[in-house]
């Protein structure tokens, strides 16, 4: 895709919020292809996506048990080859009709009734699916599948449990044994890598569809990998297990943040020529033309935690700004090198990017990110005009982790009453449609690059397209462990939203 514009625009859409008429109680991957051509007739670019790798049974995105392998959640059942032939599964498909209906993905409740559909739909179409050759070649191309789906075969004949717990042979298994394992659990394996096939096939339909109305598609590729992901059982020696990853104390979380990932071993990393990260991102590039690079101040040092021990006793490693602005730069330009995506960073924080990492970062090529209720000078704390903004960055008003704009409003006055000093506006503590409008174009031209904002922002401008209770248009609240995260969904359904002759008219209006 061609990135010489000076402007891009376009939605951020956690998938697992959409629902529409043909979908199992959960966004899927086919539900991308009717918003595709909506972008398009509204003149926007791209469409991001928040992480879609397998998570198992935790609804968070960036909790994945594998770096690469997408998740079995979003596969679109009803456009199964083949499933004409089949009226008992035509007819279990309704048993997911009334989890359409309900305001939060039941994400428990609906995987494992996927997954339940998925087995038996195999069972009775493996035969065709086995000695068809696309399938054969895409399994001899992605041998990284069967690691993945002996770990998946393994974590299910545990009991789900953690793979530290595992039986000694099964946790630290010898070449001997992983053989052995690959015969005795031939079937299940075959049942994985036919998963992966179908999400990969779905998923790049989705793709070529988009590229079709010359809109791109965004991913986002996590820095951490959960401890219990396939990658840290079967990849130990890439990943340091003395130390889990976190944040220090700010004033947001005075006690700071323990995530719980273990940190990257980088100098076995690079010993084995990063391939790790060229499997990882070379696959990711089938699917996407841009990717954000979560977290990308953690190639340069990462806060470093002894296991289950308080946040504060972490440190920085390295410490050393010459030693951390090397590590990061040398690191994100071997991994750069694997890839045509076009790289975003997520560099967000309470402390401030170290100018040495900012200079890396601009000279590789990574494009920055501005939330603009953050982007204010350090010195004066006064908000930096749209028109200062760099043009090598990607501009929103809101994240997965943060406050909707009418939370923001409505929680952080002070705040708010100083935006709209700012940017000239009348400030009023409910938003008022005119604010939001007014907020939203002007989002849209400033001096950046890349102009995406989460679609409940816009849908937000009619009350009817958005959920009565302001918080329940949140995705996300970080370090807190609650049943709405990760669980949100639009209230409308993409039916609804693409057939908007006036959220149309009223999107076209904003980026014109």
């Amino acid at each position: 895709m061609n990135f010489e514009k000076d402007r891009f625009n376009g939605i951020n859409l956690p998938l697992a919020s959409l629902r529409s008429i043909n979908s199992c109680g959960v966004g899927e991957f086919y539900d991308l292809i009717p918003m595709i051509d909506w972008v398009k007739e509204i003149n926007m670019d791209i469409i991001q996506l928040l992480p879609i790798n397998d998570t198992g049974y935790d609804s968070s995105p960036y909790n994945a048990l594998s770096s690469i392998a997408l998740h079995p959640i979003y596969i679109s059942l009803h456009a199964l080859e083949q499933l004409s032939d089949h009226p008992n599964l035509q007819e279990k498909l309704t048993e997911f009709i009334p989890y359409n209906k309900e305001q939060r993905v039941q994400y428990d409740d609906v995987l494992r009734m996927k997954m339940d559909f998925l087995r038996l739909y195999y069972s009775q179409t493996k035969v065709l699916y086995q000695s068809d050759e696309s399938f054969i070649a895409y399994k001899n191309k992605y041998p990284w599948i069967k690691r993945y789906a002996l770990f998946k075969t393994l974590k299910e004949t545990q009991n789900l449990s953690s793979w530290k717990k595992w039986p000694d042979e099964l946790k630290n298994p010898s070449p001997t044994t992983v053989k052995e394992l690959y015969e005795l659990h031939d079937d299940e394996i075959e049942f994985h890598f036919f998963v992966q096939y179908i999400c990969y096939n779905q998923l790049l339909i989705v793709k070529r569809h988009a590229h079709s109305k010359g809109v791109m598609i965004m991913g986002d590729i996590p820095i951490l990998i959960s401890p219990e992901s396939v990658d840290v059982w079967f990849y130990r020696r890439f990943f340091n297990m003395k130390y889990a990853a976190g944040a220090p104390p700010d004033e947001f979380n005075k006690d700071g943040q323990y995530w719980g990932f273990p940190i990257y071993d980088w100098k076995e990393l690079k010993a084995d020529n990063y391939r790790w990260w060229d499997r990882r991102l070379k696959y990711a590039e089938n699917f996407y033309d841009i990717f954000r690079i979560d977290h990308v101040i953690g190639f340069y040092r990462i806060w470093a935690i002894p296991p289950r021990q308080l946040a504060i006793k972490g440190e920085f490693i390295p410490s050393d700004e010459k030693k951390f602005t090397k590590l990061g730069h040398c690191s994100l330009k071997a991994l750069l090198k694997f890839t045509h995506m076009h790289p975003i960073g997520e560099d967000l924080g309470s402390m401030p990017t170290p100018a040495s990492v900012s200079k890396s970062l601009d000279t590789l090529g990574i494009d920055r990110t501005i939330v603009v209720r953050w982007e204010i000078f350090k010195t004066t704390g006064e908000f930096i005009p749209y028109d200062k903004y760099k043009k090598g960055s990607y501009c929103t008003l809101s994240t997965h982790d943060s406050e909707t704009l009418t939370q923001w409003f409505r929680d952080f006055p002070d705040e708010a009453k100083a935006f709209c000093k700012a940017f000239d506006m009348p400030y009023k503590k409910k938003l008022t449609k005119t604010m939001r409008e007014k907020i939203l174009t002007d989002a849209h031209h400033t001096n950046s690059r890349f102009h995406i904002n989460l679609l409940q922002e816009y849908l937000a401008l009619f009350p009817k397209l958005v959920w009565e209770c302001p918080d329940d248009e949140r995705i996300n609240r970080p370090g807190m462990v609650l049943p709405t995260n990760w669980t949100y969904r639009l209230r409308p359904t993409v039916e609804e939203i693409v057939t908007s002759k006036t959220l149309k008219k009223m999107m076209k209006k904003i980026i014109e």
